[in-house]
């Protein structure tokens, strides 16, 4: 997610791409890092890298929707 930080990524794709056969345990956990604040979550089973975790020239805030909480939405 560091590669890309402004790119929404959904659980299947961070499963096979961990080369996981079912996204449920990784949702699992992307749940847990949005209520850490490393990631946001714009959509259901979508995330992208908080902007204070994304590299250092990339941390400017994307869009001020992506930066309400999860369950705000």
């Amino acid at each position: 997610m560091r590669t890309d930080p402004d790119r929404a990524w959904r659980a299947a794709e961070i499963a096979k791409q961990l080369g996981l056969s079912s996204h449920r345990g990784v949702s699992a956990a992307l749940g847990r890092s949005v209520k850490e604040g490393m990631l946001l979550k714009p959509a259901p089973v979508t995330y992208i890298l908080a902007p204070d975790w994304a590299p250092p020239d990339q941390q400017e805030p994307l869009h001020e929707a992506d930066l309400q909480p999860a369950d705000s939405r």
